[in-house]
């Protein structure tokens, strides 16, 4: 029979060659103490597919990963690391070089945007005392897809009057959502959106109302209205165009708008040339 007693802070192992009866092991009856357990990492989940999603644009799912320190000693973390940062962009609280003390844990927050069709990549956790961690994204881009109700807008006014309104409404007939980021109107003085529900708006390089994202869910509508006041007699050349932002692309739709000759004259808007 084997017994462990403490000599101040010395624990010695003694035999006992008789099965006689031990009253206690120690000078207190205290175990020793024992190590403590190593670091252990574990990441959780390991594995995630994002919703297909809209190219260029950020998708609209933030997935978050756990990294845990269940050991009993800390984790030295050497790097957070992905083979596709671009199209898996990433933030973290996990701290490397650094320290992840035990049963302690930090996270990342992951996005995707896509430059085409499927795409992977791994993000890495990796430390010096407690293995590598993993994390393996899968994720799908599709080209946006959004359709104009009228396809084209037509002006035909007297010389500096103000045309009444016309509406357009911009539809998403793909099945991914499609995040409206700007509209933008170029090419024709006289043009005038009173009423805008799909995203921030300038106006020949002047922003009207900042960006901001419009999410458009698939079958969804946003609209507009536009009037034109005409600052000559003719056809303006060149017409105007409508871009809607999508992401780092866009989308066009475009104006005609015609000047006539007004039976009464009216004062020039000092917006015309």
């Amino acid at each position: 029979m084997r017994c462990r007693v403490g000599i101040g802070t010395v624990w010695l192992v003694v035999t006992l060659l008789s099965g006689s009866w031990l009253a206690s092991c120690g000078d207190d009856g205290n175990d020793p103490p024992t190590a403590p357990t190593p670091a252990v990492l574990a990441v959780s989940p390991a594995v995630f597919t994002f919703p297909d999603t809209a190219y260029n644009t950020l998708s609209l799912t933030t997935a978050v990963f756990t990294v845990t320190n269940s050991g009993g000693v800390a984790v030295d973390l050497s790097s957070v690391s992905s083979t596709n940062p671009l199209e898996f962009p990433f933030s973290t609280t996990c701290v490397a070089p650094g320290v992840l003390a035990s049963q302690a844990s930090c996270t990342l927050a992951i996005q995707f945007r896509p430059r085409g069709g499927l795409t992977m990549a791994r993000v890495t956790i990796a430390t010096s005392n407690a293995g590598t961690g993993s994390i393996d994204l899968t994720g799908t881009g599709q080209r946006p897809q959004l359709d104009f109700t009228p396809p084209t807008l037509s002006f035909q006014v007297p010389l500096y009057s103000t045309s009444p309104i016309q509406s357009v409404s911009v539809t998403n007939t793909g099945n991914i959502p499609v995040p409206l980021w700007l509209v933008e109107v170029y090419g024709l003085t006289g043009i005038s959106i009173p009423m805008n529900s799909c995203g921030g708006l300038a106006i020949n390089g002047q922003i009207v109302s900042a960006p901001g994202s419009v999410t458009l869910q698939p079958g969804a509508s946003c609209s507009m209205e536009v009037t034109y006041t005409s600052c000559s007699v003719g056809t303006a050349a060149g017409g105007g165009t409508i871009r809607i932002r999508v992401g780092n692309g866009f989308f066009l739709f475009f104006i005609s708008a015609t000047g006539t000759t007004p039976s009464t004259a009216l004062p020039k808007p000092s917006f015309c040339p």
